[in-house]
């Protein structure tokens, strides 16, 4: 299965994870370690992973939106003027999320520890007209811009190498064919006249000719062939040569 899902998409969900599960637990382990009097609503040490992976798994739909629909669709497209018209109803779709999709659903989750439901409930009754801090969505939004660019570079190289190297290879069989139709008839001409003197290597450039059509021919279009080919190749190219020039 992970064969099939693509290597920027992994690195994609491995972002995701990290940054809104991983890192802010870290951040409470720093807190614990440095602060002893922190506690968040009084939690146990099991009720403060819960919480990390309860708000961390909730909190990134909406981000995910940010970062597909806007980043990716967007601004990464260079259509800025877009991009900033649809931020506002990002927003205004982040509030009722947070609203409905994270408070009011974890405060439902009767599973969950109490302290947890509780202070969802709380939250979701609060009267604030924003449920979310304006800085941490703009620092959300250019982490994952920077993310978002760091992919599309990855793919941009990609690509460029791909066309550079089928610019070479068309550049190499361009080649070849400007020179294996020179050097065959050259070779004709020189077992032609040979055929005439009734020379006795005659026969011997035939079969080193013919050696050496049929590597071009079957050998070339693979993408290794063994040395000991290359070899016997090169030597029956300069036996052939050497008949022309001494």
């Amino acid at each position: 299965l992970l064969k099939k899902i693509s290597i920027y998409s992994r690195i994609e969900a491995g972002f995701f994870i990290f940054y809104f599960v991983v890192f802010p637990f870290l951040s409470d382990i720093e807190y614990a370690l440095y602060e002893p009097v922190y506690t968040k609503y009084s939690m146990s040490l099991a009720e403060k992973i819960t919480h990390r992976l309860v708000y961390g798994i909730a909190s990134i739909p909406p981000y995910l939106v940010l970062y597909t629909l806007l980043i990716n669709k967007l601004l990464i497209k260079k259509r800025y003027g877009a991009f900033i018209a649809a931020f506002p109803l990002f927003l205004l779709f982040l509030n009722i999320y947070k609203l409905y999709g994270e408070y009011w659903l974890i405060s439902q989750l009767t599973f969950l520890p109490q302290s947890i439901t509780r202070s969802a409930e709380e939250w979701f009754k609060a009267s604030t007209p924003l449920h979310f801090s304006i800085a941490y969505v703009i620092r959300e939004t250019l982490v994952l811009t920077a993310l978002a660019y760091f992919i599309h570079f990855i793919k941009h190289e990609k690509k460029m190498n791909a066309l550079r190297q089928a610019k070479l290879e068309t550049d190499l069989n361009y080649l070849k064919a400007q020179i294996q139709p020179h050097f065959f008839f050259n070779t004709l001409n020189n077992i032609y006249s040979l055929a005439q003197q009734q020379s006795s290597q005659t026969a011997e450039l035939v079969a080193q000719l013919s050696h050496l059509m049929r590597y071009v021919i079957y050998e070339t279009n693979q993408p290794k062939v063994p040395l000991s080919k290359e070899a016997g190749f090169l030597k029956n190219y300069v036996a052939v040569e050497s008949v022309r020039y001494n």
